[in-house]
């Protein structure tokens, strides 16, 4: 969308899947590979429904509202759900951003102003989550969760796909769709970012992350 305690995402048009949608990090050694997490197949999920619960993102520049697939991955599902009612989220910002492809954020490294920390991000101590992949393509607002090169790996952080994108697709945990906010989330991708890097110049804060029921306008 660095140890293997970063889950930053390494999002460059030009370089090899991994390289582009994984943590950048210094590999380490194992006598054995991991097998390969399965593949789950489900049905596209049915129409919004009234009172489901939707994860908000009040930023600022507007809020994101996202649906959450609790049946596809409930495992991310809950840990997103845990971290929001703990206002981990608050006061943390978009930390990765490419137009057009996708924004990234819940790097716990982005409530200090200091952006020389944010590539490498922080995960000690915070339990990651198994992968749990399933058919649910990669489409514009996609919510998806980042992690490093070990698919196993995903914790805190986040991403929103901007566009369709089929590299993506049985790689990275697909775990919600944003439903209200696109707009908001293209204004930040679209934010100037500081030189050679794909850190927003302006800070891209997430003021508050909090859940809500859904009510038909």
């Amino acid at each position: 969308m660095n140890s293997l305690k970063t889950s930053t995402f390494c999002l460059i048009l030009l370089v090899s899947l991994l390289a582009f949608a994984c943590d950048s990090s210094t590999s380490t050694t194992t006598t054995e590979p991991a097998a390969a997490p399965t593949v789950k197949t489900v049905a596209s999920p049915p129409p919004l429904a009234p009172g489901e619960e939707l994860a908000v993102l009040d930023t600022v520049y507007g809020k994101i509202k996202l649906r959450l697939f609790p049946d596809v991955a409930p495992k991310h599902v809950a840990s997103f759900r845990k971290y929001i009612n703990e206002g981990f989220y608050n006061g943390l910002a978009f930390h990765r951003v490419i137009p057009g492809m996708v924004i990234q954020a819940g790097n716990p490294a982005t409530k200090s102003d200091d952006k020389s920390t944010w590539p490498q991000g922080e995960r000690s101590g915070l339990p990651t989550i198994p992968a749990e992949f399933s058919t649910l393509p990669y489409v514009r607002g996609t919510l998806g969760a980042a992690r490093t090169s070990d698919p196993n790996s995903a914790s805190t952080q986040f991403f929103i796909c901007l566009n369709r994108n089929e590299q993506w697709d049985r790689e990275y945990t697909v775990f919600g769709q944003v439903v209200e906010g696109m707009n908001v989330a293209d204004i930040i991708a679209n934010s100037p970012t500081d030189p050679g890097t794909e850190i927003p110049t302006s800070k891209a804060t997430i003021i508050r992350a909090y859940l809500e029921k859904y009510a038909p306008k």
